[in-house]
C-alpha cells in the first residue's frame, strides 16, 4: 500500500458513495497517497475549483479516523460542516466562544477548530483522541502571513508540529505567491513535504478596474463635516452592475464598515435586495446573512473581507471590490469567490486616490502589534497593488506573473474578451494610434526615456524623505517639515516645468520596477551608487511606459505628424519633420540672425556689412547658445555648480530670515490682483469687501434680532450654522486671500497626517494692498470672535444651554480663520493673543494720530478772529 501509484477500487468506492465523484484527479491522489501511507507534510497551493477540501475529508473518511481542520471563520466552518452531514459524513466545528459540551471529537472524522479553540480548549481534546487523528489541516493558509496581525493566534501555530510531532500536516490555499509560500513552510515548521502549485489562471473570470464618481455635487468645507448632507452616491457606480444581474448573486467589497452601510442603505433605496455584513455586527445577524445568502432569499450583500472566505456559493456572477484590497494575492483570492461553477463571472474594481491613503493609514494603526519590517512589507503590498491598477498590461497576465504561475501558464494568455478591460479595449480599437505616434519621446513599445527626471528622483532619495517631499522638492515648494541642511539644495525647483502628477507617477515607476522601495515611510533607493555607476559610465537608461496620467503631461504630436507616421505625407514634410532637434535649433537661429541682418545692415558698404554681420553673427549665435542651455533644467550639475548654487540659496534664506519672513512663500496661484491702479482712499475690491462685512456680520444679526422671532429652535440653529460655515469658507478661500494677500490649507501626506501650510505674499507685493481693505478684512476677523465670546458668557450664566453649542461652533470657526491668518501674517513665534491686541492697539494709535494732526491744507491759525 506503501507504494500504490493509482487508487483501488475501495478508495474510488468510497468516493462514489461518499463524496459523488468517479475518479480522482491525478494530483490530488499524489498528495492522499503522501498522507495517508507516507505520513509525509504537504503544502497545497491550487485555484478555486481544484478539489483542495477532498485532500483531507477523503482519508478520515476511507481509514475511520480523524482529522482536524484550522479553519479562520466561523462561516466558513458552518458551510463545510453542513455539505458533509448531506454527505453521511461525520463532522463538528468547534469556535473559540461557542461549543456544544455533547459533542466529542472522537465521535467523527472530519473536525474544524479555530486556532483560538486549539489553544484553549482544542489541544486537550486532541490529546484525549490522539489515537484517532491521522492529520491536521491548515486551510486558507494563506491567511498566516495576512492575519498574523490582528489574530496572534496564527503565529503560534507552528506550535502544533513541536505538540504533535508525529502527526503529519498540510497546507492548503488558493492564492499564495512565493513570499507567502515561504512563510506558510516557515511558520508551519514543514519537513520533507509533498509540494504542490497548479494552474492558477481562472479563464471564466473577466477582471475590471474604474474610477469611482461618487455622484453628485459635495459643496466645500466645512459645509459637508458639518452636516453630511449630501452624502457619496455609491449607486452610480455600483447600482448599474447590480442591476444587470438577472441570474446568480453578488458580492461587493468595501474598505470600510461605515462605506458597507451607506452603501447598502442606498442601494435598497433604488430597490436593489441587498445587505451589510462586516465584523461590526452581531453574530445572529451575521449569520442571517450568510444564511440568507446561501439559500438563494438574498442575492446581494453588501461586506468587508470578513464575509469571503465563508462563502462557497457557486453562481456568484459578480464579485466588486470599491476600493483596493491591500494586496494582489488578497484581491485574486476574493475575487476568486465569483464563477465557482465554471461560467463566466466579472469581478471589478473601484478605486481613487484616497483608498490608498486609508490602506497605509490602516497599516500604521497596527504599530503596537507589528514590526517595523512587517509594516514596510505591509506599504510596499499597497504599493504593488497601486501598480497593477494603474498598469497598462493585461490584468490576468500581470497577477498571474506576480503570483507565481509558471511560463508554461502564461503563454496560453492571449489578447481575447472576457479576459480583462485591457484586452477589450484593445480588441474594440483595433486601429488605435501607438502611443509613439501620439507623444514626442515614446518610442515604439509604448516607453518613455526618464534616465535624467529618474536620476533627479534617486539622488533626492538618497536623502530619505517621504514622497511627498520629494515631489515638493522638485516643484520648488518647500515642506514645512523638513530641514534644508539635510540635502543638497540644487535640486530644489528642478523639476518645476512639470505638473506633479509627472513627479508622483515617476515616483510610482520607480518603486514599482525596484529602483526605490518603501523603508516605513521613507523612499529610499535600491542601490543608488549601483544606478549612478550606470548612468554615469554605461550609458544606461531607465525605459519605463508612462502612466495614463503622466501621458497627460506630456506634448503630444500635432494630426499632421500622426498622419505623416502613419505615411500619409508627401515626401517634403517628413524631411522637415525628420530634422533633429539641433537641426531646427540652428535653422531658427539662422533665419533670425538673416531678418536682423537685413534690418541693420546698409546696402551701400558692403566691406562693413560683411565684417559687422560676422561680428553680429557669432554674438548672436552666443547668445542664443547660453539662452538654449539656460532653458534646459534638466543637465546634470557638476560639484563647482553643486557649491555656488548651494551659496547662492543659503544667502537667500539668511536673507528672507533678517527679514523675518516667518511664513512660506505663497504659491503662484493667486493671480494678477495688482493692475489697477487705485487710489488709496478707494476700494480696489469693492464687493469682496462688501462679502467680508455681510458673512462676518450676517450670523451675528440673526442671532441677536431674528431668533426671538422663529419658533422652531432646529432651523434658527440650522440656519445660523449656514451662515457661519458660509462666513468660514469665504474668508478663509476668498476674502483672506484677495484683500490681504493671505492663505492658510493643508494636506495629507503618505502617512495619512494632515500638514498645514501658512502662505504669505512677499513684503513687495503687501505694500500694494490697499489700506482700507486691510483695515476692514483684520477688524471684521478680530471683532467677530469677540461678540460670540460675549455671547458664549451670556448663553452660560443666563443657563441658556440649548444655545451654548451654537456659540461654540461659532467660536470655533472664527478661532480658526483668526489662528491661521495670524499664523500667516506674523508667523509662528507670535500666538495669538499678543498678535490680535497688537494689531487692534496699532489700530487705534494710527487713528488717534490721524485725528490730531492739522489738515494738510489748513490756513495757519494767526490768532485773528
Amino acid at each position: 500500500m506503501a507504494h500504490l501509484e493509482e487508487p483501488s477500487a475501495e478508495h474510488l468506492k468510497v468516493l462514489k458513495e461518499k463524496f459523488g465523484h468517479k475518479c480522482f484527479k491525478k494530483e490530488q491522489w499524489n498528495i492522499m497517497r503522501s498522507l495517508m501511507y507516507e505520513k509525509r507534510d504537504c503544502c497545497v497551493i491550487a485555484s478555486t475549483g481544484f478539489g483542495k477540501s477532498l485532500i483531507y475529508q477523503f482519508p478520515p473518511v476511507f481509514m475511520n479516523k480523524l482529522t482536524v481542520v484550522i479553519s479562520p471563520l466561523i462561516a466558513l466552518m458552518q458551510d463545510q460542516v453542513l455539505a458533509l452531514k448531506q454527505k453521511g459524513i461525520k463532522a463538528c466545528y468547534f469556535g473559540s466562544q461557542q461549543f456544544d459540551k455533547t459533542l466529542r471529537m472522537c465521535d467523527h472524522n472530519v473536525v474544524y477548530i479555530t486556532p483560538e479553540y486549539y489553544f484553549g480548549r482544542g489541544k486537550r481534546e486532541i490529546e484525549h483522541c490522539l489515537y484517532k487523528v491521522m492529520m491536521f489541516a491548515v486551510d486558507e493558509a494563506h491567511i498566516l502571513e495576512q492575519w498574523k496581525d490582528f489574530r496572534p493566534t496564527y503565529r503560534r501555530l507552528g506550535e502544533i508540529r513541536t505538540d504533535f510531532p508525529k502527526i503529519p500536516c498540510i497546507a492548503l490555499t488558493a492564492t499564495a505567491p512565493k513570499y507567502v509560500e515561504d512563510y506558510i513552510i516557515k511558520s508551519l515548521h514543514l519537513t520533507n513535504y509533498t509540494y504542490l502549485r497548479t494552474a492558477l489562471d481562472r479563464p471564466n473570470l473577466s477582471f475590471e478596474t474604474r474610477r469611482k464618481h461618487n455622484g453628485g455635487f459635495l459643496p466645500p468645507y466645512p459645509f459637508n463635516l458639518l452636516f453630511g448632507m449630501v452624502e457619496p452616491h455609491y449607486a452610480n457606480d455600483v447600482l448599474p452592475f447590480l442591476q444587470k444581474i438577472k441570474d446568480g448573486s453578488a458580492i461587493v467589497y468595501c474598505l470600510q464598515r461605515q462605506v458597507c452601510e451607506d452603501m447598502a442603505k442606498e442601494l435598497q433605496q433604488h430597490g436593489i435586495d441587498c445587505k451589510p455584513y462586516h465584523a461590526g455586527m452581531k453574530a445572529d445577524a451575521r449569520q442571517q446573512v450568510v444564511k440568507d445568502f446561501r439559500s438563494n432569499k438574498l442575492r446581494f450583500v453588501i461586506c468587508t473581507i470578513a464575509f469571503g472566505m465563508g462563502i462557497d456559493k457557486p453562481d456568484v456572477r459578480l464579485v466588486i471590490h470599491y476600493g483596493p484590497s491591500k494586496s494582489i494575492e488578497a484581491y485574486y483570492q476574493e475575487a476568486g469567490r465569483a464563477g465557482r461553477d465554471g461560467k463566466p463571472s466579472s469581478c471589478i474594481l473601484f478605486y481613487e486616490g484616497d483608498d490608498y491613503v486609508i490602506l497605509h493609514h490602516l497599516i500604521e494603526l497596527n504599530k503596537k502589534t507589528t514590526t517595523l519590517k512587517e509594516r514596510e512589507q505591509q506599504h510596499e503590498l499597497v504599493n504593488r497593488m497601486k501598480a497593477f491598477i494603474e498598469s497598462t498590461k493585461c490584468r490576468r497576465l500581470e497577477m498571474l506573473e506576480y503570483l507565481g504561475a509558471n511560463i508554461e501558464e502564461m503563454k496560453k494568455i492571449t489578447i481575447r474578451e472576457n479576459c480583462c478591460d485591457r484586452c477589450i479595449r484593445h480588441l474594440e480599437s483595433p486601429k488605435v494610434v501607438p502611443l509613439k505616434f501620439l507623444f514626442y519621446e515614446i518610442d515604439e513599445n509604448g516607453l518613455y526615456d526618464f534616465t535624467k527626471d529618474a536620476e533627479l528622483v534617486l539622488k533626492i532619495a538618497t536623502h530619505r524623505l517621504l514622497r511627498n517631499n520629494i515631489c515638493d522638492i522638485l516643484m520648488g515648494i518647500l515642506p514645512t517639515r523638513l530641514n534644508f541642511q539635510e540635502f543638497k539644495l540644487h535640486y530644489f525647483g528642478r523639476g518645476a516645468s512639470k505638473d506633479r502628477d509627472w513627479w508622483d507617477g515617476l515616483v510610482s515607476l520607480l518603486l514599482t520596477t525596484g529602483y526605490l522601495e518603501l523603508k516605513g515611510n521613507v523612499v529610499v533607493p535600491v542601490r543608488a551608487k549601483a544606478f549612478r555607476r550606470e548612468f554615469q559610465y554605461f550609458n544606461n537608461k531607465i525605459l519605463l511606459p508612462p502612466s495614463v496620467e503622466m501621458r497627460k503631461c506630456l506634448k503630444k504630436k500635432d494630426d499632421m505628424e500622426v498622419f505623416w507616421n502613419n505615411g500619409k505625407v508627401e515626401s517634403r514634410c517628413r524631411e522637415i519633420l525628420e530634422e533633429s532637434e539641433d537641426e531646427i535649433m540652428e535653422r531658427k537661429i539662422k533665419k533670425e540672425i538673416d531678418s536682423l541682418a537685413d534690418i541693420i545692415f546698409d546696402d551701400d558698404d558692403e566691406d562693413m556689412e560683411k565684417e559687422n554681420q560676422q561680428m553680429i553673427i557669432e554674438e548672436t549665435m552666443q547668445n542664443k547658445i547660453k539662452q538654449e542651455l539656460e532653458s534646459l533644467k534638466n543637465i546634470i550639475i557638476d560639484d563647482d555648480e553643486e557649491m555656488e548654487i548651494e551659496q547662492q540659496f543659503y544667502a537667500s534664506k539668511r536673507k528672507m530670515e533678517a527679514e523675518n519672513m516667518a511664513t512660506v512663500p505663497l504659491l503662484d496661484d493667486f493671480g494678477d490682483e495688482f493692475n489697477d491702479e487705485t487710489s488709496p482712499d478707494q476700494l480696489r475690491h469693492p464687493y469682496v469687501t462688501l462679502f467680508h462685512i455681510f458673512f462676518r456680520s450676517s450670523a451675528i444679526v440673526v442671532y441677536l434680532f431674528f431668533t426671538p422671532f422663529i419658533s422652531s429652535f432646529i432651523t434658527s440653529f440650522v440656519f445660523i450654522v449656514l451662515l457661519l460655515s458660509a462666513d468660514f469658507w469665504t474668508v478663509k478661500n476668498i476674502t483672506g486671500r484677495i484683500l490681504v494677500g493671505l492663505r492658510w490649507w493643508n494636506y495629507i501626506d503618505n502617512d495619512g497626517k494632515s500638514i498645514w501650510i501658512y502662505e504669505s505674499r512677499d513684503k513687495n507685493q503687501h505694500r500694494r494692498n490697499n489700506t482700507r481693505e486691510v483695515r476692514i478684512f483684520w477688524l471684521g476677523l478680530i471683532l467677530a470672535p469677540v461678540f460670540w465670546g460675549l455671547f458664549f458668557l451670556a448663553a452660560l450664566f443666563g443657563f441658556n444651554f440649548k444655545w451654548l453649542l451654537l456659540v461654540m461652533i461659532a467660536l470655533a470657526l472664527n478661532f480658526a480663520n483668526l489662528h491661521g491668518y495670524t499664523r500667516c501674517k506674523f508667523g509662528s513665534s507670535t500666538n495669538l493673543k499678543d498678535a490680535t491686541f497688537g494689531f487692534a492697539k496699532k489700530e487705534v494709535l494710527k487713528n488717534l494720530l490721524s485725528n490730531a494732526q492739522p489738515p494738510v491744507n489748513a490756513p495757519n491759525n494767526t490768532g485773528v478772529v
